[in-house]
């Protein structure tokens, strides 16, 4: 069976039960459709969906330049890499990873010129007790330290005219695992980290921050299950019949997935009943979370570290006879309800060669999300049996294939500014452009800083900002973005195909389940979902 691991977006506001999820409700035996990943649906008739859609999303990382630790994405050396979310250490105790310098902190050979710290008032950060970070300046023929950040700490340092600068991490014990360090001029905080790169927002030309969507992995796997989202057998302890004895109580599987507990208890004892993997903000608590998913079973508590899921006997129980039933049940939701059996999964798979991209927008978009952030997207849309295509992503010196320089909203000393237009852009939509190597701005003017993007909203017209040293002619502009592959994700007007017949018939064999259906996708996608009420 598909394993399902989703991201949980739910829609937007909410009739009945469950916060996050956007009714439209229809009375009995008429259609209701509820927008979501996971998409709940209550009092369920139980019979064929009246409609399914998937909806796109992209997604891209970006910066404001704040992180100065000249640390890259993508650099590597002996027991470390860095990545976006922070650098992976694995090293012994007292190792020293150098950033910038050498060892030797009595000689100015082991320094270096950093032409970003300039003089000033800095904040240091590293956020894990056991990587500290040390800053030591070549200043007025000596070495000193001017900084460090210990036990996890933010501290603040000083940066004087001429400085040059050695700066490691050394870690206080064998250590393998993930830190965020950073040098800024705003306090730093494991919420607000960000990559280092190079002093600038990003994306840009030398930092480009790639395009992700929905789907981009080939397939998009929809799965259809009751309320109990816990599989069954379970996976780790057995299924109807299975029993075992631990520290003085038999455990025995009963065939509608409950368990029944007999003895008298030595030791407080845990009972793994199988791996669930949820999002870290659908599920990261030992008790009922956050809105997103609820543990209903009595006596249950989760591990997000390993995804394990267990029944348990606690300290208050030892030496004294039980003779009781544990109802295990994981479901979507805020509120712990009445327990259901698991219900067989029925799994459908979309394939998505090219992703299901999708732009936010401000107005006119085909779906909203649970924060309320409208998106202008890709769809399958599986009751009409169509996909339908609303996004299209386009490259500088292919699909863009001329600029034209305009001189009204261009700077003669700072930047230019060049229209260009491709087919088939739709007009009448705001916001709704995406760049690997440009910023979105609102709007075009001639005060806008270099390498960004906009889109009119009235027109097909859209521009991109370069700064103005490097203009001699329109097709050299052209030529110095392809070179860059510089692509954009923009609006275009509705295409359609027909989907499979293979995906259709799958899609009709499906059922819901009565009284509670639940549907997720394990890519992150949007979805509208139509059924009948009793």
């Amino acid at each position: 069976m598909r394993k399902i691991e989703p991201e949980f977006i739910t829609g937007m506001g909410y009739i009945g039960a469950s916060p996050g999820v956007l009714y439209r409700m229809g009375g009995a035996g008429e259609q209701t459709v509820v927008t979501g990943n996971p998409a709940l649906l209550e009092g369920v008739k139980g019979n064929r969906f009246t409609s399914l859609t998937l909806h796109g999303k992209s997604s891209q990382e970006s910066t404001t330049g704040a992180n100065l630790l000249p640390f890259e994405v993508g650099q590597k050396g002996d027991g470390f890499e860095v990545f976006a979310d922070g650098v992976q250490i694995d090293v012994q105790k007292y190792t020293a990873i150098y950033i910038l310098g050498r060892e030797g902190f009595s000689y100015e050979s082991s320094y270096d010129e950093f032409a970003l710290l300039t003089a000033g008032a800095y904040y240091i950060y590293s956020d894990n007790a056991n990587v500290e970070m040390y800053i030591n300046a070549w200043r007025q023929g000596k070495g000193i330290e001017i900084g460090a950040a210990l036990k996890g700490s933010v501290n603040k340092m000083v940066v004087m005219d001429g400085d040059k600068f050695r700066i490691f991490l050394r870690t206080n014990g064998a250590f393998n695992g993930k830190v965020k360090v950073m040098i800024s001029k705003i306090q730093p905080t494991t919420s607000n980290y960000e990559p280092y790169t190079g002093g600038k927002p990003s994306p840009s030309p030398e930092y480009p921050q790639e395009i992700k969507s929905t789907g981009q992995s080939g397939e998009i796997g929809v799965e259809v299950l009751g309320k109990n989202l816990i599989p069954f057998p379970y996976p780790l302890l057995g299924g109807t019949g299975t029993q075992i004895e631990r520290n003085g109580v038999k455990y025995t599987v009963q065939s509608d997935g409950c368990i029944r507990c007999v003895g008298t208890p030595t030791a407080v004892t845990y009972i793994n009943l199988s791996r669930i993997k949820f999002s870290n903000v659908g599920l990261t608590a030992t008790q009922p979370t956050d809105g997103k998913i609820v543990l209903s079973g009595e006596k249950m508590t989760y591990d997000p570290s390993n995804y394990a899921l267990f029944i348990y006997i606690t300290s208050d129980q030892l030496g004294k006879p039980i003779d009781t039933v544990i109802y295990p049940q994981i479901e979507f939701g805020t509120v712990a309800t009445e327990y259901e059996p698991y219900r067989p999964a029925q799994t459908l798979i979309i394939p998505t060669p090219n992703g299901l991209p999708g732009v936010p927008t401000i107005d006119n978009g085909n779906y909203t999300d649970a924060s309320g952030q409208q998106w202008l997207c890709d769809e399958v849309d599986l009751k009409r049996g169509v996909y339908v295509q609303n996004v299209a992503f386009a490259e500088f010196g292919k699909g863009i294939t001329s600029l034209t320089k305009n001189s009204g909203v261009s700077s003669k000393n700072i930047v230019s500014a060049y229209f260009f237009s491709i087919p088939r852009k739709r007009a009448k939509t705001r916001h709704t452009i995406m760049s690997n190597c440009l910023r979105f701005v609102a709007n075009v003017s001639s005060g806008n800083p270099a390498y960004v993007i906009s889109n009119e909203s009235q027109t097909e017209a859209m521009y991109v900002s370069i700064p103005a040293e490097l203009y001699e002619n329109d097709d050299q502009m052209l030529n110095l973005l392809a070179e860059k592959k510089v692509k954009i994700l923009y609006a275009t007007y509705p295409t359609e195909r027909p989907l499979s017949t293979e995906e259709l018939e799958k899609y009709r064999s499906l059922r819901t389940y009565s009284p509670t259906t639940t549907v997720i996708n394990d890519a992150g996608a949007g979805m509208s979902v139509g059924y009948k009420r009793k």
